[in-house]
């Protein structure tokens, strides 16, 4: 639901530029249509269900963890002590 908000935008805003093209609707007189809808995609958001979703937080983590190998550390300690 996060990446809906630009896309929303953008729609909306071509949309008012081409009412404002073919002169059905000033898009001087209709800009407050841009926040109507930032409002909307944010009410949404907040009221979205997050069952089955992951934390992205905790997923980064993990995959910061499962990138580092805990051997690698130990071997470049005992190489550097050596010298």
């Amino acid at each position: 639901m996060n990446s809906m908000l630009m896309p929303a935008i953008i729609v909306t805003v071509g949309l008012l530029l081409l009412l404002d093209n073919v002169r059905a609707m000033r898009f001087n007189h209709s800009w407050p249509i841009i926040l109507i809808v930032i409002g909307s995609i944010k009410v949404l958001q907040s009221s979205a269900s997050t069952d089955g979703h992951r934390d992205p937080s905790l997923a980064a983590a993990a995959a910061i963890t499962a990138t580092q190998d805990p051997n690698a550390s130990a071997s470049s300690t005992s190489s550097s002590e050596g010298r």
